[in-house]
């Protein structure tokens, strides 16, 4: 894409509501899927088990919560800005530390409400999981939209 291109998307601006809105639901949805075959804080995998995270449960709290964090969020936030326009893909990009916090945020309350509504939890939860969790899903939000919007504007 030219430097005039570039100039023309940094003068973009969308209406958020909407463009927050579809993707917080693409982050949803992605999100879910990922709890098909790889459990969050003991929700999920279908059929049961440790799903796709078992081999890397072996490896500890620290190992388990950030290949967790990283499914988690590196996959929804694949899936949900490789979607979305590319407007409203480079507009994250450039406002991405509120929104992707307060997705972040969101995403990882409501996961803690169901834990407890549903009184289900993990063998390996512990400080060191949620800490690692935390650290790795943002970690891999930002760096999935920098890579996304990147591939999406090439």
């Amino acid at each position: 894409m030219s430097k005039i291109d570039l100039r023309e998307f940094a003068k973009i601006e969308l209406a958020p509501r909407p463009t927050l809105y579809r993707f917080f639901v693409l982050q949803l949805l992605g999100a879910a899927a990922t709890l098909l075959v790889c459990p969050q804080f003991g929700i999920g995998p279908l059929g049961g088990g440790h799903g796709i995270s078992a081999w890397v449960m072996r490896y500890g709290d620290l190992a388990c919560g950030s290949f967790c964090g990283l499914v988690f969020f590196g996959f929804s936030t694949l899936m949900s800005l490789s979607v979305m326009r590319r407007e409203e893909a480079f507009w994250l990009k450039r406002n991405q530390s509120f929104i992707l916090s307060s997705v972040f945020i969101v995403l990882f309350g409501l996961l803690m409400i169901s834990k407890v509504g549903l009184s289900v939890g993990s063998p390996h939860e512990s400080f060191s999981y949620y800490v690692a969790w935390i650290m790795m899903g943002l970690l891999s939000m930002f760096v999935m939209t920098k890579v996304t919007t990147l591939w999406r504007l090439s």
